[in-house]
This record gives C-alpha cells, structure tokens and sequence, in this order.
C-alpha cells in the first residue's frame, strides 16, 4: 500500500518524537531515500518534481523515504522497546472493549480476561475495524473510498537513480492511477487505486487491468518484462478526505487510523494518521 511512501509529513513527526529518528531511519538498510516524483500523463509525457530545486543527494538531507510498510512498523516497535515510560505488550489480542459508567474503557481477550483499564482510549488497528464501525459509526462510502492493489516485483528496470517514486496516469484507466515504488535489495511496490465509486460503475476488474497495464502499456511492458512478482497480489481500501468523520468521541476515545487520508498524493495516507493522531481530540471527547 501506499504506506511504502514515507513523506515529509512522516519526517517531520518523526522528529517531533525525537530530533535523532529521521537520521537513524536514514541509517537503516530497509530504506531508500527518494529525492522526488515522476509523473506520467495520459498522454506519456513525464513531469519530473524533485522534493527539492537543485538537491545534491550526497550532502542534502532526504525529504522522504520508501520502505516497506512491514519494515517501517518493526523499526517503530525498535524505539518503543527502548522507551522505559511505555509499557509495551506483545502478541496480546484485544478481543473485546467495552465502556464503564466512569467513561473509562476495558480491554479483554478472546476469553473475557481483562488486560487493561484505561481512561483514554486510543485506537490505531484500521479504518475497517470493528472499532471504526460500531464506535466511530463510520461505513463503507464508495464515494469517499478508494479500492486499491499492491504487489512487490523484482527486476523492474527503468527506475531513476534518485528513487523518485512513479505516478502514471493511464487514459482508459481514468480516474484511476497506477504507481512504482523502488525499494531496498532490488524490489518495488507497484499498485493500482481507483474511487470505489468508479471500480462498481465501469465494472473495474483491478487485478486484470493492473497485470494487463504491466504487459502491454508502451511505458512498462518493457520494464516489466522480466521482472518477477513476489508474492500475492493484495488489496486494500482506504477512506478518502472529502468525507469529514468524526475522530474522537465522548468521553475519551480518539482513532489515529480512523484519519480519512486527505488526499491519495504518496505517503499521505501513512502520514494523514500521524498528524490526526498526534493532535488531541476536542469538543466532548477532548483533553
């Protein structure tokens, strides 16, 4: 997903954590730092956009990251561990949360047991969690929504040497568009997303016209000619800002990942999150 693509935004949370993250993310092996954007039009002419006028690679500090998604949790999770104020709980499933009459929220497993009793309640496990629907209140609107595909390749050519991520704009894939990610060791994300709305109403078969995009269009049949696909093709769905949702409720819960991502531009939908989740909910649910 496009949480591979790490912005500014990212960076620049990152660093309100701790001044010396961004630089040991730009340490670490499971990332490349991207210097821009190539855009492809429909009508195959590209738009290179550096993040940055004249950027020299080897003394400029990267405005963004690609890694993948996976990775980037762990090395999250990394600083976390080394973290003395926060009780960090591993392979605990939270099954169940239900309200107190106080307003505060428990926490039980798959058996009842309680885990935790807290008084602010603050929610990251998804968009279409059970939490986002029967809590926040928040359904499926294909007008607001986005369906999307990724896949990891191996092989693709053709990448720039600066890492600048890939946004191509087919004509009969409108209002679609197709992405290339570069990645560590070789690898790119490559995905498809389209407005949900769009995918029921041209009968849109995702997995079809992205395989099809990568065989034949002029611009990445080549590229992709001898390119390997690792692993499953996997899809994903993701609510779009042109829909306001509330993110915090009464009396104290507030939802990170309920963050509609406000635009489909790369890395904002990993980023989105991190700025609705860093800012305290107001109004009845607030501080």
């Amino acid at each position: 997903m496009c949480g591979d693509a790490l912005s500014g935004k990212v960076i620049n949370e990152l660093r309100r954590i701790g001044e010396e993250l961004p630089a040991r993310l730009n340490a670490e092996p499971i990332q490349l730092p991207s210097w821009g954007i190539d855009f492809y039009a429909p009508n195959g002419r590209r738009l290179a956009v550096p993040f940055k006028p004249k950027y020299n690679p080897a003394t400029d500090q990267a405005a963004g990251h690609i890694s993948k998604r996976l990775h980037f949790d762990n090395f999250l999770i990394e600083e976390v561990r080394q973290r003395p104020e926060i009780d960090f709980r591993e392979n605990v499933d939270v099954a169940r949360h239900e309200q107190l009459p106080d307003g505060r929220w428990r926490l039980l497993d798959a058996g009842g047991q309680e885990i935790v009793v807290a008084r602010l309640l603050l929610v990251a496990n998804g968009a279409q969690s059970s939490f986002a629907r029967q809590i926040g209140g928040h359904e499926l609107e294909p007008a607001h929504h986005c369906a999307g595909l990724r896949a990891y390749y191996r092989g693709v050519t053709g990448l720039h040497p600066d890492n600048f991520i890939e946004l191509h704009f087919i004509k009969d894939f409108l209002p679609g568009y197709l992405w290339v990610f570069p990645l560590p060791n070789g690898e790119a994300n490559v995905g498809v997303g389209m407005l949900t709305e769009a995918v029921s109403k041209k009968k849109v078969k995702l997995r079809e016209r992205l395989e099809e995009m990568l065989l034949t269009h002029p611009a990445l049949k080549d590229r992709f000619a001898n390119a390997e696909r690792l692993g499953p093709v996997r899809g994903f769905g993701l609510p779009l800002g042109s829909r306001r949702r509330p993110l915090s409720g009464p009396p104290t819960y507030c939802s990170a990942t309920l963050a509609p991502s406000s635009t489909h531009f790369p890395g904002k939908a990993s980023a989105t999150p991190w700025y609705r989740g860093a800012t305290p909910p107001t109004g009845p649910g607030g501080p």
